[in-house]
């Protein structure tokens, strides 16, 4: 009884109600000492009834045995929480683990549990959020990724958290929603269930985008994914067998779904349309605005119920959105049915299923109109193969945490290690006097490793003795060989061992011991001593390019240095002492064998070439670098190898800036500089896709100041004859050379003029500069006179990721003067991606901060933290001026303003406020924002009033009129304003994109300010507050009356007129003209005729004339009020239409009726 209460799973015996549980037939259990699980289960509050509620109960139920109830809190509060059996843990009753990637995901997959368990306490640790239930005999924990957090290492992070927390879970299921790969082959369409099966290249699933990009273009995919668990396979094979025979129950489960969830159902609305994979997305939601001639023709299906396809899933971190792409990769993967994003996160690590149902077909047509109903077919999917998982087979499979208890184990330990000795630990295999004094300077302590290395380096030559290139020699010479490499460095260790393994003769071995070199340097000289001269000229071009290229090379690429059609050869050419081979499968990466040979290898100064063939400087090596890739970039007629095409794109400028305009490097700079002079199509071709905003045409010198290129800079320079726009052509190379941020070339065009400041474009500097930024900074700003920082310059710091350095410098350094402006604020606060500008000026000068509505705005827009700051500082100095009033006009964001009023800012209520927000899209709003927050300045006049009347929501006039009133409201006027109202509301939709155009250009109304008419009862109210208020100052004139019989609706029409006779008929008791016009001097009120009231067509007599003519009310007293008539006509006898329809009576254009009828 208590496993079952735990996992909620009770017998007819045991019964729940709000507030106790039942349990039937007690001589079967013994209560007398209730579990701990138990009680902690129940410690929510269900055992909280008192005995007499309960007996209470049991009375009211039909007579039965004997029953017993879970007592009273205070019995329970009497026993120690541990007495009783052994603690149970609840979450070790979970064995199947669920993951979704997205809340309707998630929804489906609650729905879809036969019963929904109560949520159970997790660790502090754990971050998930978990829904637990049942589907058939498994109890299944349901996890979601974090929202808007989708990928593999947040479906990594979900299943490792889940594993932890629940340590009996032993097969996964990822259910969700995918972009199908519709093909000849497999017809997928909409909402199909797309279910990962191994074949015998994958294994049932498989991540397109890991593995390594080729220098031949080609993209290698590596590594492979686990297939699912048996148990999970085994169950398939049972459900295909269902589904042949058709008693899969798959459509029942979506039946019951979508009547819990009607969004979840079939999407009649939508249309199922595959387009060509050529043709791109036009516009509009779900293709509206897409050709369906370019769609796929498909045979019609002749049920909407969903296919099930098994299976190749492609996974990968980025969404498929690219049909050609999308085709692409199905192809180079043999075949796969859907994209998705999670399931090479866990299928290596979480032995799970993946099951898929299709949402859209990866590609530019991807919406999320059939999202819901593919995420429900999937988890009815995922529901069915449960029910053919035997309980029995799953609880036969290691829990998956076991698995991973060891390496949590050494994890553990290790973290445990650290946070107990709070240490931090360097280390470096470089044991060099200076980077030894260095760590002896920051380091609390240094562990000498020597030893060990002693150690490892015995180890090394013992295992060296034993191998058989060695071991053949007899004992005598491997005690010589062991007494000459012992005491030895491991590095110079290893390469001698080498080197005596390659000796074929004894005499040979006896005269390698000889010559055994003292030092590495020797070792590498003897090596490379070896080397033929006919062979040294390409060996000196091989070590130049793996000493001094910007990043490895590759096998390839080495071989295209020398010419040389096949890999294996630069393999053969270069010695294991000096070069290795990363990945030598596929003899990728070819680099230098230990950082000691690049340091052999380079001098700094000039030396003996006839003795050191094979060293060079770094300047040198460059200059060969540059001069051999520069034809790649820009070939001439002759063919070059393709295999340095790319490095040399990507790095022939680095090579060719290193240049120190030494006598080496003249051949080469004249081919540099020619290249920029002259017209060179290739040359603009690399620009524009290497700098593609400078587009327009410029001089030599520009490029040169551009690109950094400082000697032909200079060369250039030389060449310029003086004109007259110097200063114009001064400016445009200096701003571009220092946006680069190349130093040299701007620490020398300062010197050339007194006043270069007067020509630079400081904006375009801040918003570019991202290299070498206080050294540009201060060459270029330090000596000249100080310029003003405008907002046009902050504003472009904003739209640099190092503008806060730059802000830094200019200030720091007191390069600039800047005075904090409203401009200059509206600028800081211009990028809300970047709000580190706005929060160092506020940090820096908050003092000079103007305290301006507008600059208040611009802050809270964009820093919560800077307008903290601001208000800590400079509450007490806000006082707002009636022209501020015009930025809240401007403002789109009534949270903004929100964030204002939070901080304590008080925005009275003026007339000049009210006067600027009328005509603002977010007017209403934030005028009913301030009415809850701040006070009026003073009671509003007629003006005002008016103002809001007719530019406001109606809501707010009422709410105004319910508090105060101005006698010198007009309510005539007013009930004009209120007829006629409208308001300016805001668009749905703020942030422009793609989506907000149509195929000829404008804007989607969704983008747009829309003028509103105020909703119809609040226009109706406003009248009748106002008939209230105003009293016997309304004058109920004819173009009143017309104005409400066609602006209004017809009650609050009867209501006026109701309104009209109650305030005047009982004043009027005048038989004669002259009583009633002392008492009435305006012509167009009422006028007196004998007895009654004429207002042209309508015409009222004092007495009660209105009689009812149906027979069973001749006995109802009369009606004084033609309207009292006409309402019970319709509330009694269902005349005019009933009390449900609108009232309608003819209005007669001529004459008037009278007597007992009604016009």
């Amino acid at each position: 009884m208590l496993e079952s209460a735990l996992n909620e799973e009770f017998s007819p015996g045991y019964r729940w109600g709000s507030d106790w549980l039942l349990i039937e037939h007690p001589d079967q259990h013994d209560f007398s000492s209730p579990t701990m699980p138990l009680r902690e289960h129940f410690d929510n509050g269900f055992l909280d009834a008192s005995n007499d509620e309960l007996q209470q109960f049991i009375n009211e139920e039909d007579s039965r045995t004997g029953a017993t109830v879970m007592a009273s809190s205070q019995q329970r509060e009497s026993l120690s929480p541990y007495d009783g059996q052994a603690e149970v843990n609840p979450a070790d009753q979970y064995t199947i683990g669920w993951i979704c990637a997205l809340p309707i995901e998630l929804a489906a997959a609650v729905k879809m549990l036969d019963q929904e368990h109560q949520r159970l306490p997790l660790p502090s640790s754990d971050d998930n959020s978990y829904r637990f239930g049942c589907i058939g005999d498994h109890n299944i924990v349901i996890g979601c990724l974090p929202s808007g957090r989708t990928g593999l290492v947040s479906a990594f992070s979900v299943a490792v958290q889940m594993m932890s927390a629940f340590r009996q879970i032993r097969v996964g299921l990822m259910v969700g929603i995918g972009g199908g790969v519709p093909s000849e082959d497999n017809d997928i369409r909409l909402g199909d269930i797309v279910v990962s099966h191994p074949n015998g290249q994958h294994g049932g699933a498989a991540q397109y985008d890991f593995g390594k990009a080729r220098p031949d273009a080609i993209f290698e995919r590596t590594g492979s994914l686990n297939a699912p668990p048996n148990a999970l396979l085994t169950a398939l094979t049972d459900v295909r067998a269902a589904e042949e025979m058709d008693e899969l129950k798959i459509v029942d489960y979506l039946s019951r779904l979508t009547d819990r969830l009607p969004p979840y159902a079939y999407p009649s609305k939508l249309t199922d349309c595959l387009f060509q994979p050529h043709y791109s997305h036009v516009g509009g939601r779900n293709c509206f605005g897409c050709d369906s001639e370019n769609s796929v023709d498909r045979e019609e299906r002749n049920t909407k119920g969903p296919r099930i396809h098994y299976g190749t899933i492609a996974s990968g971190n980025r969404v498929m959105k690219d049909a050609i792409e999308r085709d692409k990769i199905s192809q180079d993967l043999g075949g796969v049915l859907c994209f998705e994003m999670e399931a090479a996160g866990l299928m290596n690590n979480f032995p799970c299923l993946v099951i898929r149902g299709i949402s859209d077909y990866s590609d530019s047509h991807k919406n999320d109109g059939w999202q819901r109903y593919a995420a429900a077919t999937a988890a009815a999917f995922a529901k069915d193969l449960l029910y053919h998982l035997a309980s029995t087979r799953i609880n036969q499979i290691e829990p998956i945490s076991q698995a991973m208890k060891q390496m949590a184990s050494l994890l553990t330990r290790n973290f445990e290690m650290v946070e107990r000795t709070n240490q931090e630990i360097g280390i470096t295999s470089r044991r060099e006097p200076d980077i030894w004094k260095s760590l002896q300077s920051v380091a609390s302590c240094v562990i000498d490793i020597e030893p060990a290395i002693k150690e490892d380096v015995a180890k090394l030559v013992a295992f060296a003795l034993q191998q058989y290139p060695i071991r053949r020699w007899g004992d005598t010479i491997l005690a010589l060989i062991a007494t000459k490499l012992l005491d030895a460095k491991e590095r110079w260790t290893d390469l001698q061992i080498k080197r005596l393994c390659a000796c074929p003769t004894e005499d040979d071995l006896l005269i390698a011991l000889d010559t055994i070199p003292e030092s590495l340097e020797e070792a590498y000289h003897q090596a490379l001593a070896t080397i033929p001269s006919t062979l040294q000229e390409r060996v000196r071009k091989i070590l130049i390019w793996l000493a001094s290229s910007f990043r490895e090379v590759t096998s390839r690429e080495i071989a295209a240095v020398v010419s040389f059609p096949f890999v294996d050869d630069v393999l053969k050419l270069c010695t294991s002492l000096l070069v290795t081979v990363i990945d030598g499968d596929t003899h990728e990466t070819i680099k230098l064998a230990h950082f000691t040979v690049k340091e052999f290898l380079l001098v700094q100064q000039s030396y003996d070439e006839s003795l050191y063939w094979y060293k060079f400087t770094a300047q040198l090596a460059h200059c060969c670098i540059t001069d051999q890739i520069i034809h790649f970039v820009f070939p001439s007629s002759i063919s070059f190898p393709r295999a340095l095409r790319p490095y040399a794109e990507a790095f022939w400028l680095a090579h060719a800036r290193q240049n120190d305009a030494t006598t080496d490097w003249a051949e080469t700079q004249l081919l540099i500089d020619c290249i920029l002079k002259h017209d060179n199509i290739l040359f603009k071709n690399w620009l524009r896709a290497n700098h593609p905003a400078e587009t327009c045409a410029q001089s030599p010198l520009y490029y040169a100041s551009l690109l950094g290129l400082e000697v032909s800079f200079m060369n250039l320079w030389r060449e310029l004859l003086p004109g007259g726009n110097e200063n114009e052509i001064l400016g445009s190379i200096v701003t571009t050379a220092a946006r680069m941020g190349h130093v040299e070339i701007v620490r020398w065009l300062v010197g050339q003029s007194q006043d270069v400041t007067s020509y630079i474009d400081l904006p375009r500097i801040v918003e570019c500069l991202r290299v070498n930024i206080h050294e540009t900074l201060c060459d270029l700003l330090q000596k000249r006179p100080k310029i003003s920082l405008s907002a046009g310059a902050i504003h472009a710091a904003t739209k640099n990721t190092s503008g806060e350095v730059i802000l830094g410098v200019l200030l720091d350094q007191e390069l600039v003067t800047l005075a904090i402006t409203e401009d200059i604020i509206e600028a800081a606060a211009h990028n809300h991606w970047n709000r580190k500008i706005l929060d160092m000026l506020v940090w820096r000068r908050v003092r000079e901060f103007p305290v301006t509505l507008r600059a208040l705005l611009a802050v809270a827009k964009t820093s919560l933290l800077a307008l903290e700051m601001l208000m800590d500082h400079r509450r007490d100095d806000i006082i707002f001026q009636a022209h501020d009033y015009s930025a809240l006009a401007l403002e789109q964001s009534v949270y903004t303003v929100q964030k204002l009023l939070s901080q304590g800012v008080k925005v009275l209520i003026t007339p000049a406020l009210i006067e600027s927000m009328a005509g603002s899209p977010c007017g209403s709003e934030m005028l009913e924002l301030l009415l809850d927050h701040c006070a009026s300045a003073h009671s509003l006049s007629k003006r005002e009033v008016y103002a809001v009347a007719a530019c406001f929501d109606l809501k707010i006039l009422i709410r105004l009129m319910a508090f105060q009133w101005d006698e010198d409201v007009n309510a005539n006027d007013l009930s004009q304003c209120i007829a006629y109202s409208c308001y300016i509301e805001p668009p749905k939709r703020t942030k422009l994109s793609e989506r907000a155009f149509d195929r000829f250009g404008r804007v989607h109304r969704d983008y747009r300010p829309t003028l509103r008419r105020p909703n119809p009862d609040a226009k109706n109210n406003a009248l009748r507050l106002l008939l209230v208020k105003a009293g016997s100052a309304l004058r109920f004139t004819k173009d009143f009356l017309r104005l409400v019989a066609t602006r209004f609706d017809i009650e609050t029409f009867v209501h006026v007129l109701d309104h009209f006779l109650t305030i005047f008929l009982p004043s009027v008791s005048v038989s004669t003209q002259s009583d009633y016009t002392s008492a009435v001097d305006d012509p167009d009120m009422v006028e007196p005729e004998g007895h009654a009231f004429k207002t042209h067509n309508l015409y009222v007599p004092v007495a009660r004339p209105y009689q009812c003519q149906k027979a069973q009310c001749a006995e109802l007293l009369s009606f004084e009020y033609f309207l009292d008539l006409l309402r019970h006509e319709r509330e009694v006898h269902g005349m005019h239409g009933g009390p449900e329809e609108q009232l309608f009576w003819e209005q007669h254009q001529e004459g008037s009726r009278r007597g007992r009828e009604f016009a």
